[in-house]
């Protein structure tokens, strides 16, 4: 056989959970393909080959809630390729996000809607493809042409989350993303004080309310909304008499939800499991109307 001129590590196992109930089993099982699968491929593989390409993934940047297994293996490959880069050998990790029509997000549906509610930006197979052929390009053979050692891909702007209105693109809040969010953004970026008060505030909304009865359909309006665009679904699939878990609603998404529900209500709940959407939303809106009437007093 002639030599190997290069190669490609494509190694993923995803095994998702909460880093508090995740086991050292489940962390190894989406952790070690990536890193140690990688490190056997720089020890083994010939020094002087053409490429070796690590298909990371943009969740090593962004941090995806539950993932913390298979995003520090993504870590490790981009850190990797940065240690061959500067011994010489042409390596790059690319960090891709949503590739649509491809991977696991193409035989997982709820992955892929999971992944779009929380403000990934999806690129076609075909441009995932001229990205993986230009990294495999070895420097020099195409002038002013410079592949750097990391290529992230389908992390949005802040004018696309702004456009795409995830439910809870939580990875902008970061201060790594802070001159991302600026860009085709209102003045001062994403979280910028004009955009914040374009969008529904729903603590004033319950605030405003006549009755409770009013401020709880207000939450409960917000809240089916919200789930519907994590879940993919339409908010007139929920009946506000059915609990949250009738919808499939899973510890990742709790978690979600109860950070929602801080943030947009001052509200802080310990689960929103076991009761009724109604029964969530009526609890919220009295817990927002006391907390007002004690700053009153």
């Amino acid at each position: 056989m002639p030599p190997i001129r290069g190669a490609i590590q494509c190694a993923a196992v995803v095994d998702d959970a909460v880093f508090p109930s995740m086991t050292y089993e489940r962390w190894r099982k989406a952790f070690e393909p990536k890193a140690l699968g990688s490190n056997n491929l720089h020890e083994q593989l010939p020094h002087d080959m053409d490429f070796l390409i690590f298909l990371s993934s943009s969740s090593g940047i962004i941090g995806n809630r539950g993932q913390a297994n298979y995003s520090a293996g993504n870590c490790f490959q981009d850190a990797l390729a940065r240690h061959r880069t500067e011994l010489g050998m042409h390596s790059v990790s690319i960090d891709f996000g949503l590739v649509l029509g491809a991977g696991m997000v193409a035989e997982n549906e709820v992955l892929l809607d999971t992944m779009k509610s929380s403000g990934f930006i999806g690129i076609r197979i075909q441009d995932a493809l001229s990205i993986l052929d230009r990294a495999m390009a070895r420097p020099g053979m195409e002038p002013n042409m410079h592949v750097p050692a990391q290529i992230v891909t389908a992390v949005g702007t802040g004018g696309l989350t702004i456009q795409n209105q995830p439910s809870d693109p939580f990875w902008t809040r970061t201060a790594l993303f802070r001159y991302l969010n600026q860009v085709d953004a209102p003045p001062h970026g994403l979280h910028s004080k004009t955009h914040q008060a374009a969008s529904q505030d729903l603590q004033s909304a319950i605030c405003m309310a006549a009755t409770i009865e009013e401020a709880s359909q207000a939450v409960c309006k917000a809240l089916i909304a919200t789930v519907a665009r994590r879940k993919g679904m339409v908010p007139g699939d929920f009946d506000q008499h059915q609990s949250l878990g009738s919808y499939g609603i899973d510890s990742l998404d709790s978690i979600f939800l109860l950070g929602w529900i801080s943030r947009e209500t001052g509200v802080t709940l310990q689960t929103v499991e076991g009761v009724a959407i109604a029964e969530l939303s009526q609890t919220i809106a009295r817990r927002v109307l006391q907390a007002v009437e004690e700053d009153r007093q």
